[in-house]
């Protein structure tokens, strides 16, 4: 069984994504350490259905991709994770962009 040499840079680029929003979420909570208020104007104490949809979308589901790609070794199944990337460049390069353009 041999592996592709593909294989270790994609897990590798899916666990730097993973960091990266981790990373994302503790800069934009940090303030909380030095006693800026977070809190979102009109919050109600609840996290919204979307919030959780993303969480599993952008934190979850690249965990899963990256154990698949442990176990799978088919060509359809690296085509899908191609096809699957793409939108999550797409959504990372547009936020990127929206940062700085607040800047």
């Amino acid at each position: 069984m041999e592996d592709s040499p593909y294989k270790l840079k994609v897990i590798v680029l899916w666990l730097m994504l993973l960091i990266g929003m981790i990373l994302h979420f503790n800069y934009h909570v940090s303030g909380i350490f030095y006693g800026i208020d977070v809190k979102r104007p009109n919050a109600s104490g609840t996290v919204p259905a979307m919030a959780q949809l993303l969480k599993t979308i952008f934190y979850h589901l690249p965990m899963i991709f990256i154990v698949a790609l442990l176990y799978f070794r088919q060509k359809w199944f690296r085509l899908s994770m191609l096809i699957i990337s793409l939108p999550y460049t797409i959504s990372h390069i547009m936020h990127v962009w929206g940062e700085f353009k607040k800047a």
